[in-house]
């Protein structure tokens, strides 16, 4: 790789140098090209020659910050003659990025053999089936509503200045990178670790968001397949450079996952039929977050990166609205037939009644109505639902021994032999609420944020605990409190 300052290496903005010198053993051939530098949440920064070195250096920094899970996923594949086939079938050019991810892989195992792996040998085709695996994964963990993706975008006519793009979800080990090629990609994008490349994120030109498509009805294995060429498609999405390069590359493979877009004049939704639809404001959300984007989010004002920093922190919780009054009406129609049961929940009623609708860490009316709709979650069928979780949850004590909601809520620091456990309360809430700032401790994986800009190269960024799966490192959960704190990081592709 490219020499770098001794400063930069050990500071805080860190650079991986694989060519240095006494590196166990030779190299190969996009040491010499291939620089990744991270900043000091330890994002990194990938600059080579063309894409392949890009691809390179992705897999590389993907294993710096997670081998033991991308080899836990790469040990399931199993043989896989499909994904052969799909890998043989490919372009030469494609071939060569998937060649370039398995290469950097290897030459990270190959410094590292200290480091315990069920893989022996990274092959080129792996990264195509790890693709779909990870995609499929991601379907099953957000179907049922689960996913809180929200997306929304203003075109000029609605924007301060350059078309925005907000986006928020939920993932496990996300992964954030930035890439500049000297021919080729400048993007800065969010993935998931293991996936080969960026599932969405910003250009110079483009920013682009989709939602996790959900599981299909059918369970039969064909109709749950990942379609071949879905990786090659990313490939080409993260390229494109208007509206018309972006839905010529979305249709090289259906997406049954709607898509928000925008570049220098445009902001697009695309459906899940595909089609295109320009529009001075787009949104897509899932669930209640639907109230939360249609009260905040309006068309009525300017909006620019810092307005939009602030908007998806609001914390107001707008899917309560309705619910309560629908609990309410439950409340006075047992109240008719039974009184002494309609009293058992009276005090209950009353707390949520008066609350104003916002996730405050001293809130305990919050951590009530949490109680309420995750038992809720549980059995919504049936006669009078929203009375009965609600008596369940009296029942239970909840309401007796009401904790502030800074108490239920909060990021907690991964598990490290002798380190004491961190805990950082957070005032949002999760998202199926229908609130702006979704947080929920109870649910596995990440919050991700990121804004962009179209035609400027500039965004903003955060996750709820850190880039790193590894435990033990300091990126793992040091932006946490700035998650919690309602603050994102400037990021660029440029």
């Amino acid at each position: 790789m490219k020499a770098v300052a001794a400063a930069v290496i050990l500071g805080l903005a860190g650079c991986t140098a694989l060519g240095q010198r006494g590196a166990p053993p030779a190299g190969d051939r996009w040491e010499a090209s291939v620089t990744i530098t991270r900043d000091a949440f330890g994002i990194p920064t990938i600059d080579a020659a063309d894409d392949a070195g890009i691809a390179y250096g992705i897999a590389y920094a993907m294993a710096e910050d997670g081998l033991p899970e991308i080899d836990a996923l790469y040990a399931a594949l199993g043989d896989s003659a499909a994904a052969m086939a799909e890998y043989r079938s490919e372009s030469p050019a494609m071939q060569a990025l998937w060649s370039a991810c398995a290469a950097g892989l290897n030459r990270y195992v190959a410094k590292h053999p200290q480091e315990p792996r069920a893989v022996t040998h990274y092959e080129p085709w792996m990264v195509l089936a790890a693709a779909k695996r990870l995609e499929l994964a991601q379907r099953e963990k957000t179907s049922g509503g689960g996913d809180e993706t929200l997306a929304w975008a203003a075109a000029p006519t609605v924007a301060a200045g350059p078309p925005v793009l907000l986006v928020s979800g939920r993932r496990v080990n996300p992964y954030e990178m930035t890439l500049r090629a000297a021919d080729g990609w400048r993007f800065h994008g969010f993935g998931v670790l293991g996936l080969a490349w960026p599932a969405e994120g910003f250009g110079g030109v483009t920013a682009y968001a989709h939602a996790a498509p959900a599981v299909p009805a059918d369970t039969s294995a064909a109709s749950r397949s990942i379609p071949d060429g879905r990786l090659a498609q990313l490939y080409a999405l993260s390229r494109a450079q208007d509206l018309p390069s972006f839905a010529a590359a979305r249709a090289q493979r259906r997406m049954t996952a709607p898509t928000v877009f925008i570049d220098r004049t445009t902001a697009a939704l695309f459906t899940a039929e595909g089609a295109p639809v320009p529009a001075s404001s787009v949104a897509m959300h899932a669930g209640d977050r639907a109230a939360a984007a249609a009260a905040v989010l309006t068309t009525d004002r300017p909006w620019t990166l810092d307005d939009l920093g602030l908007a998806i922190f609001d914390r107001r919780v707008y899917g309560a609205d309705a619910d309560i009054a629908a609990l309410v009406d439950e409340w006075e129609q047992v109240g008719a037939l039974n009184p002494d049961r309609a009293a058992s929940i009276d005090d209950a009623v009353q707390v949520l009644t008066a609350w104003d609708r916002t996730s405050r860490g001293s809130a305990p009316e919050m951590t009530l109505y949490a109680a309420y709709r995750r038992t809720l979650e549980i059995d919504s069928s049936g006669a009078l639902p929203r009375f009965r979780a609600l008596e369940k949850v009296v029942a239970d004590g909840t309401l007796r021994e009401l904790r502030p909601w800074e108490a239920v809520n909060h990021i907690v620091s991964p598990p490290v032999p002798g380190s004491p456990t961190l805990a950082i309360p957070v005032a949002g809430a999760p998202g199926r609420f229908g609130i702006m700032f979704a947080y929920d401790a109870q649910r596995a994986g990440q919050q991700y944020i990121w804004l962009a800009a179209a035609g400027t190269g500039t965004g903003r960024a955060v996750v709820s605990h850190g880039q790193s799966a590894r435990a033990h490192s300091r990126h793992a959960f040091d932006q946490a409190a700035l998650f919690a704190t309602a603050r994102l990081r400037p990021v660029e592709a440029r």
